[in-house]
């Protein structure tokens, strides 16, 4: 019994691996040839310059995302954030709750370009947090890190 749960759960975890996918290849391929696709004229292509090893105007930003507000957040995960502040002074942290991920697609996507449509459409959280932080990454640029 027990293993076939966990056949299960493997399953579920693999199908929604490859639905996820499936969304994002059909985004591509459906929009990268539309000029209904476009990020906002706001946002500007990062060119970075490799001197040595070290990446010149790489965007300074920490992405996070959780479905808690951050006065929620348990202590041990506060803790990994502040950590990530302490040792990247000159970046710029951001935590996407659900809320604020939807408040961030709606102003940052125009309507035409579904983006907001399909992010709405998802009913898997886990979709949706995936969806959210390759936009952020897309627009503005910076690292993601999970909150745990």
């Amino acid at each position: 019994m027990r293993s076939l749960c966990q056949q299960l759960r493997k399953g579920t975890f693999t199908l929604s691996s490859l639905v996820f996918f499936f969304i994002l290849w059909q985004l591509w391929s459906r929009f990268s040839t539309s000029s209904s696709f476009a990020v906002p004229a706001s946002s500007t292509l990062v060119k970075p310059q490799i001197h040595g090893t070290v990446l010149e105007d790489f965007p300074k930003r920490i992405w996070t995302t959780g479905p808690l507000s951050p006065m929620r957040i348990k202590k041990e995960d506060a803790d990994r954030v502040r950590t990530w502040m302490d040792l990247n002074p000159e970046h710029r942290y951001e935590l996407l709750t659900d809320g604020g991920a939807e408040t961030y697609v709606r102003d940052h996507f125009p309507p035409a370009s579904k983006i907001l449509e399909t992010y709405m459409s998802l009913n898997d959280y886990i979709m949706r947090a995936d969806l959210i932080r390759y936009l952020a990454l897309l627009r503005d640029g910076g690292v993601y890190n999970d909150l745990d």
